[in-house]
């Protein structure tokens, strides 16, 4: 019985007449094991026996072609090859590319009429006509008693008898007179038809080697996601029993009779790739290198002999150069790869030749990147029907606790898993075994791998209140000389407080889990292997309470900043900078007194030095305005009469600058003095502190 959708099986297979001498199946291939992933694809192997040469086919819907091209594997080949060949895949444009009309032009017959002005045709209607087709136009015809109006097609038709019409309506029949074209109008229908279809692609499995043997044949394509969820009985004693159910689908379009059924729960990377497409490489237009056209020769008279040799030489030198750039440009363009011309039976179809060795044997075993899971026996799913089947059943510790979620107390259970192997997510139902009540919650669980633990809430803490107070926030600076540089740490602590309250009859065990920040570390309470651990982006706290107390839990973290200054880095520090760290740190920061008396004195030694800084930028201010004012007087100078009073005045004015210039500059000395004084005693003291 054929099936209708041919992804995961083969259809009866006949001999392809370019292999006339290869036998052919006449039996759909058995598919004998299914893989499903939870990365949402399946594997799907055949297996059969062949005897010699075979051909073997398979039917793929479209829109799997790809995953098949880039997964297929074809195992028992016998040391013959192995190829798999299939109809193309090439764009609808690059069928046409001989034609004399594009794909555009059978959208409609004046399209194609006016697409193929020069043809020869003949016309049968009210009157034949014969001749040569000029153009197809478009008229509105006035159609009697008001009925409104209609659109004609007239068709010029160039005969031997003149320019004759006819209204495309009207006529009988339209026929083109060369064959050739007919024939390229009936290859052209039936790629537009192709092209349209979204029905499956036969893909032929050729196998040339002898002997009989098994071949095996799988591949990987889209599947639904496939689905766990476990069931947790909790005992009194801190054990529970756990089972698992996988939930899947069987969506291939065959019936899965009596197949090896595995289950595969990981994270692979898996993509989809159009293989089926045709690619080409735009490749660069090299234009045809042409020498440059000879000018006509103009005579200008005669020159010396030597003279004449000279320009004889520089024409020959520039015609090698011309001849030898014309040379390597050509050498360049014959140089470049040119795309073969394929045939168009060798463009029908695609080759692809396979050879792998078999897959490992499938095991319940964890390996390095998934779960697998292999059901015991086979399995029979029709097409189209789900199953939900165990996969997992085991016992497995798992004690109650209180976890802080978002603020609101949730009841927990950890569940340690000891068994071989890891489990893989989903949801789970929590039944109580002590209790006629059996329904207590649901939760989630990740990926649990072989010894560890996971923390799954089900239900609201009735019998525990957690308050969280607001942060507080406290920032502590010290200081430190070492090799002459200062040493500033910033230690930021934030404390929150849990107020913690039991109105349960038994002890409890509340986990709180709190965010870590980059660079953040937990001070309190103290790290240790029962109370503190490390989860993702975070800390997991333990704090024991026991029944009817009300406790508080101070959480405390830590984050550090440090700030190295040199000496060089010191000296650039400006009067803000300085406030800066004399107020807020020295002032107001929680710093100890010998921090206190590092930034004291570095603040008093620095302010020296700032001020001669100061007193140096003020005292070249005033120098460059008197240079400026002399300038001017130097210009006035040149321009009264000599021994004038205004002369004299001028004069008398640039001694008294120069006087004043001379002053400034002692000034200037004297402040650089004390900004090297201070920079030296700064130093100093630095190196007395790093011994």
């Amino acid at each position: 019985m054929r099936l209708r959708y041919l992804s995961v099986y083969f259809l009866a297979v006949f001999a392809l007449p370019a292999f006339p001498s290869l036998a052919s199946s006449d039996t759909a291939l058995p598919l004998k094991r299914v893989a499903l992933s939870s990365a949402g694809v399946g594997y799907f192997e055949y297996e059969t026996e062949v005897d010699g040469p075979t051909t073997l086919s398979l039917s793929v819907p479209r829109d799997q072609i790809d995953d098949v091209l880039k997964s297929m594997i074809v195992v028992g080949a016998n040391g013959g090859a192995v190829s798999v060949r299939m109809p193309d895949n090439e764009p609808l444009e690059k069928g046409f590319r001989d034609f004399q009309f594009t794909p555009a032009a059978l959208k409609s017959p004046v399209s194609l009429l006016n697409e193929l002005r020069g043809a020869d045709v003949s016309i049968t209607g009210p009157r034949s006509i014969k001749g040569k087709l000029m153009s197809v136009e478009t008229e509105t015809a006035t159609l009697g008693s008001g009925m409104g109006t209609q659109s004609r097609y007239r068709v010029s038709v160039l005969t031997s008898e003149g320019l004759q019409q006819a209204v495309l309506q009207d006529v009988q029949s339209l026929r083109f007179d060369d064959e050739k074209l007919r024939n390229q109008l009936n290859h052209a229908l039936t790629l537009v038809a192709a092209a349209q279809e979204n029905g499956p692609r036969r893909l032929d499995v050729v196998l040339s080697g002898q002997g009989k043997r098994q071949v095996k044949i799988g591949y990987v394509v889209s599947t639904p996601v496939w689905k766990v969820a476990y069931r947790v009985q909790l005992d009194k004693d801190d054990r529970a029993h756990l089972q698992g159910w996988a939930i899947l689908e069987n969506t291939s379009g065959r019936d899965w009779n009596d197949v090896e059924l595995t289950l595969l729960s990981g994270n692979p990377i898996a993509f989809r790739q159009p293989l089926y497409q045709s690619y080409y490489v735009n490749r660069p237009v090299v234009p045809v290198e042409t020498l440059n056209h000879q000018m006509p020769i103009v005579d200008r008279g005669e020159v010396n002999a030597a003279k004449k040799q000279r320009v004889l030489i520089e024409e020959q030198a520039r015609q090698a150069r011309q001849m030898k750039a014309s040379s390597l440009n050509s050498g360049q363009f014959a140089a470049m790869p040119q795309a073969s011309a394929a045939s168009a039976a060798e463009r029908e179809q695609i080759t692809v030749s396979t050879a792998l060795a078999p897959p490992p044997p499938a095991e319940a075993v964890e390996n390095q990147s998934q779960i697998v899971l292999k059901l015991p026996e086979r399995q029979t799913i029709a097409s189209g029907q789900s199953m939900m089947t165990p996969i997992i059943d085991s016992d497995m510790p798992a004690v109650r606790h209180t976890l802080l979620n978002n603020n609101r107390p949730v009841v927990a259970v950890e569940i340690a898993n000891e068994g071989k192997t890891g489990l893989p997510p989903g949801a789970i139902t929590f039944y109580d075994g002590s209790s006629e009540a059996a329904y207590l919650g649901d939760g989630q669980i990740g990926a649990l791998p072989a010894g560890d633990k996971r923390l799954v809430g089900f239900a609201s803490d009735l019998n525990v209140r957690i308050i969280r107070d607001a942060p507080t926030t406290k920032e502590v600076y010290s200081a430190s000389v070492e090799n002459g540089i200062v040493q500033i740490k910033n230690s930021v602590r934030q404390t929150t407080t849990y107020r913690l309250k039991s109105l349960a009859n038994e002890k409890r065990i509340v986990v709180i889990d709190i965010p870590r920040q980059p660079g953040e570390t937990l001070v309190e309470p103290k790290a240790d292997a029962n109370s503190v651990n490390l989860i993702q982006n975070g800390y997991r706290i333990r704090h024991p309470l026991a029944a009817g107390q009300e406790e508080a839990v101070d959480i405390v973290t830590e984050s550090v900043s440090r700030e190295s200054l040199s000496f060089e880095q010191m000296q650039e520090i400006d009067r803000d900078s300085l406030n800066y760290y004399a107020q807020t740190i020295v002032q107001n920061g929680a710093i100890d007194d010998e921090t206190k008396r590092v930034f004291s004195k570095i603040s008093e030694m620095r302010k020296d030095a700032i001020d001669a800084d100061e007193a140096i930028a003020a005292l070249q201010g005033a120098r460059e305005t008197i240079i400026s004012e002399q300038a001017r007087l130097r210009e006035n100078l040149g321009q009264v009469p000599n021994g004038s009073d205004l002369q004299k005045r001028y004069l008398k004015q640039m001694e008294q600058q120069e006087d004043q210039m001379a002053s400034l500059l002692a000034q200037i000395d004297t402040e650089k003095a004390k900004k090297a004084k201070a920079d030296a005693a700064l130093r100093d003291w630095l190196a007395g502190r790093s011994k």
